[in-house]
């Protein structure tokens, strides 16, 4: 996208403010100063807030960035009481209190990593096992994502059309938004229903009070994160699936826990979360007339007027444009919010993705994305569409 465009047609004009008071303009009105931007130039304008809705999207929060952040943070944890920062007078403080000192603050950096690896400290190897998995590329495995509909948004009479699950009762006093529950909790939730066949309010969805999960599932070779699967008619095809079962065989079973995943609320908008962000830009129309405008206060002496005068120029009326004229460019929502999660151990992939679908389709929410990836089987959202017998969703 070529920014140039907008820059170089940008002007400063003037617009009517009555809680500034500064020098009047047209009208006796006070007035200040704004950058505007010509009004044919808005689809252009609206053109630089999706550039920003993309990236975040592709670049800034993708599943592999945020799952190498996450691995990132419980490194970080494993170290902290491990991992002592000289403060201010020489004062040993632990990575999470450096915040509140600026000389320990200012020594971490992207180089403590470098000093968790290089540490002779037994009580560091967690840490460190868990940076080699990142160093060989075994970061976490990124299960898939399901689109949170009125996320924080309550209804005119301040109820929803049908109950959330990923909304508490809890609302801000501030923000007048409804709090979301926190990813440990709905983490929970998933585990509960799916080994227990009840949820966290304890509303029951098997039977037999047993849920769909069984430790002698049988998984697929193609199925555990960190094999890459063989593909059709590849030479050596047969003796490397042979392999794999092989390594299969070998890997401990058991259930999948609450502490094996990390859920996170992936949030990307336009810049200003449900608003229009172009309705904060003003523009100017092509004929419009110019008026002189004084940029500054009141002035204190005769000398400083006059050199407040000199400074006086022509400039345009901005204005904010009606979202009618440019209907038609407009989204649906400026905000998208997702329920992401991510698999910490690579054997729990099938568990964790049927954990996912089947808590998805339990609330009614839409179909979680898949992780598009070629090591997770189409076999792991078969349950979505074919619910186990003994399970019911209402």
């Amino acid at each position: 996208m070529d920014f140039s465009r907008i820059l170089k047609q940008a002007r400063v004009g003037w617009v009517a403010d009555d809680s500034v008071g500064g020098a009047s303009g047209r009208g006796g009105r006070a007035t200040s100063t704004t950058i505007c931007f010509p009004e044919k130039l808005i689809e252009d304008v609206l053109r630089v807030f999706r550039l920003r809705f993309e990236l975040h999207g592709k670049l800034y929060q993708h599943r592999v960035t945020k799952a190498q952040e996450l691995q990132i943070i419980d490194i970080l944890k494993l170290a902290d009481e491990h991992l002592l920062i000289a403060g201010t007078a020489g004062q040993r403080m632990r990575l999470s209190e450096t915040v509140h000192d600026v000389q320990a603050y200012v020594k971490v950096k992207d180089s403590v990593l470098d000093l968790i690896e290089c540490s002779c400290e037994p009580a560091m190897a967690p840490a460190q096992e868990l940076l080699a998995r990142m160093r060989d590329r075994r970061i976490y495995k990124s299960v898939g994502k399901v689109a949170l509909e009125s996320f924080g948004q309550l209804t005119e009479d301040d109820t929803f059309s049908r109950p959330e699950p990923w909304c508490s009762e809890e609302i801000d006093e501030k923000t007048g938004m409804v709090l979301p529950k926190t990813p440990a909790a709905i983490a929970e939730e998933m585990v509960d229903f799916y080994y227990r066949g009840e949820d966290a309010d304890g509303h029951g969805c098997a039977a037999d009070g047993g849920g769909y999960g069984s430790d002698d599932l049988d998984v697929s070779p193609e199925c555990v994160a960190g094999i890459t699967p063989s593909r059709p008619g590849a030479a050596g095809s047969a003796s490397a699936a042979a392999q794999q079962k092989q390594q299969l065989a070998r890997r401990p079973r058991r259930r999948l826990r609450a502490e094996d995943l990390t859920l996170e609320y992936m949030k990307v908008h336009y810049g200003k979360r449900y608003k229009n962000p172009v309705n904060n830009v003003r523009f100017f129309a092509k004929d419009a007339d110019l008026a002189v405008c004084a940029t500054g206060g009141k002035s204190s002496t005769g000398q400083q007027e006059q050199q407040q005068q000199q400074q006086q120029q022509q400039q345009p009326q901005a204005h904010e444009v009606a979202e009618a004229k440019y209907r038609s460019l407009l989204p649906r929502t400026f905000m998208d919010v997702s329920l992401r999660a991510f698999c910490k151990c690579p054997d729990m992939m099938v568990e964790a993705t049927e954990v996912f679908c089947l808590w998805a389709r339990r609330h009614g929410t839409a179909s979680p994305f898949p992780a598009m990836s070629q090591e997770i089987s189409q076999a792991a959202f078969a349950a979505q569409e074919s619910p186990p017998a003994g399970i019911r969703f209402d």
